[in-house]
C-alpha cells in the first residue's frame, strides 16, 4: 500500500513538472512571437520616420521660391545702360542666395531677350563661393568676371551682383571676392571693390 501511494506521489510529481516545463515553453514562445511583431514594427517605424535609415531623406528637399534677377537695358536716348528686375521662379536647394546668382549669369530668357534685356557677364563666370556674415555676402568668382572693357559696362556688372544679392534679408552690402581675394580693384580699369558694395542711392544707370 506506501509502494502505491509512493508510486502515485512519484507519478504526480513528474505530471506536474511536465505541465510546468509546457507552461514555461507556451509563455516563452508567446514572449518570442510579441518581440519578433515589435520589433518587426519598430524597424517599420524607424524606416518611414527616421531620415537617417532613408537614402531619399538623407537628401535636402527643394523648394520654389520667387526671386528678383537684374539684367541690363540700353536706352538709346540717353546711350546708357539701365539696370531692370526681372522676376523668376528659382527651385533651390537650401542655398538660395548661391542658385539666385547662377541663375543669374545664365543670362536673360529668350523673350526677356526679345525685349531688349541683357546681361554684361562673360561666358565661362563661375560662383567659386558663398558666405554671408554680419549683412555682408562674400561672393568669390573666378578671373573671368574681370574679363572685358568699359567702366559703364564693368560698373552694370557689379551691380547687376549687388543688387540680386541684396534682396535678400540677410543681406546689406556685397564684398567681391576673385578666386579667394579681396581685391582691391575690378579689372584693367581699376574700379574700387575695396570695400563692400551696396546699392547705390540714385538711380542705376551707367
Amino acid at each position: 500500500m506506501a509502494r502505491s501511494r509512493r508510486g502515485c506521489g512519484v507519478w504526480l510529481l513528474f505530471w506536474i513538472i511536465i505541465f510546468l516545463t509546457l507552461l514555461i515553453l507556451l509563455v516563452s514562445n508567446r514572449e518570442k512571437i510579441k518581440d519578433r511583431k515589435w520589433t518587426k514594427t519598430f524597424s517599420n517605424f524607424i524606416q518611414k520616420k527616421m531620415p537617417g535609415h532613408d537614402k531619399k531623406a538623407d537628401a535636402i528637399p527643394s523648394e520654389t521660391i520667387r526671386v528678383t534677377l537684374y539684367f541690363v537695358k540700353y536706352i538709346e536716348s540717353k546711350d546708357k545702360l539701365q539696370l531692370v528686375s526681372v522676376p523668376r521662379d528659382l527651385k533651390t536647394g537650401g542655398t538660395p542666395l548661391e542658385d539666385t546668382l547662377d541663375l543669374l549669369l545664365k543670362g536673360p530668357t529668350q523673350k526677356e531677350e526679345a525685349n531688349g534685356i541683357s546681361s554684361v557677364f562673360p561666358a565661362n563666370v563661375k560662383v567659386k563661393g558663398v558666405s554671408v556674415k554680419n549683412g555682408t555676402a562674400y561672393i568669390d568668382f573666378n578671373s573671368e568676371v574681370e574679363s572685358g572693357v568699359g567702366i559703364p559696362m564693368l560698373q552694370a556688372r557689379l551691380y547687376q551682383i549687388v543688387y540680386t544679392a541684396t534682396q535678400f534679408p540677410t543681406v546689406d552690402r556685397v564684398k567681391i571676392l576673385i578666386n579667394g581675394d579681396a581685391k582691391k580693384t575690378f579689372s584693367t580699369e581699376g574700379l574700387s571693390i575695396k570695400h563692400p558694395l551696396t546699392r547705390l542711392k540714385e538711380s542705376p544707370i551707367f
